[in-house]
C-alpha cells in the first residue's frame, strides 16, 4: 500500500510540472502595487505591478510560477531564480516586455530550468540588442521559450531592421 501511494505521489508530481508544491505570484503592470505582500501577491486581484519585483521577492522561490497580465512591461528581466514566468492565457493581448534603456538584453537568464511561456519581447535597438540572453554554460540548461514573439522595433536607415539584433542567445 506504501508503495502504491509512493507511486501516485509522484505520478502527480510530475503532471504538476514537476514541483506540486509550487505557488503562483500574480503580476500586473496596470493594477499592480509592489508595497503589496507575498501573500496579497498571490490573488489575481491584488498583484504586485513589476516582473522584476516578483523575481527578486524572498518569498519567491524555485519552481514558483509568475503569471503576467497583459499590459507593457518597461523593465529589463533579471531571473537569478528558476522560475516559470507565464503570460497571460486564453483570449487577448500578450504581454509586453519591452526592456528598458542601459542594459544590452530584454531578459537576463541566469539560472537554469527557467519557462518563459505566452510573452512578446520587443529589442529596441537603441537600447537593446538581445531579446533573451542565457550567455553562460548553465544558464540555459533546460530553459524553455514557449509561445513566445521576439521581435526588433528599430528599423534601419534604408528600412530593415539591423542584423545585430539577437532573438535568443544562449552560449
Amino acid at each position: 500500500m506504501n508503495n502504491l501511494l509512493r507511486y501516485l505521489f509522484l505520478v502527480g508530481l510530475i503532471a504538476q510540472g514537476g514541483n506540486a508544491f509550487a505557488t503562483r505570484y500574480f503580476v500586473n503592470s496596470n493594477l499592480g502595487n509592489n508595497a503589496n505582500s507575498a501573500t496579497e501577491a498571490r490573488n489575481p486581484a491584488t498583484p504586485w505591478r513589476s516582473i522584476n519585483f516578483a523575481i527578486q521577492n524572498v518569498a519567491v522561490v524555485a519552481g514558483d510560477t509568475i503569471e503576467i497580465a497583459a499590459g507593457t512591461y518597461s523593465e529589463n528581466v533579471d531571473v537569478r531564480k528558476s522560475v516559470y514566468l507565464r503570460g497571460s492565457l486564453g483570449t487577448g493581448t500578450k504581454p509586453v516586455i519591452n526592456g528598458a534603456a542601459g542594459a544590452l538584453w530584454v531578459t537576463n537568464v541566469h539560472r537554469p530550468n527557467v519557462t518563459i511561456n505566452n510573452v512578446t519581447i520587443e529589442v529596441n535597438q537603441t537600447s537593446n540588442i538581445y531579446g533573451i540572453l542565457a550567455d553562460s554554460i548553465g544558464r540555459f540548461n533546460n530553459l524553455q521559450v514557449l509561445n513566445t514573439n521576439i521581435f526588433s522595433t528599430a528599423v534601419g536607415t534604408r528600412g530593415c531592421s539591423s542584423f545585430l539584433t539577437f532573438g535568443i542567445l544562449a552560449g
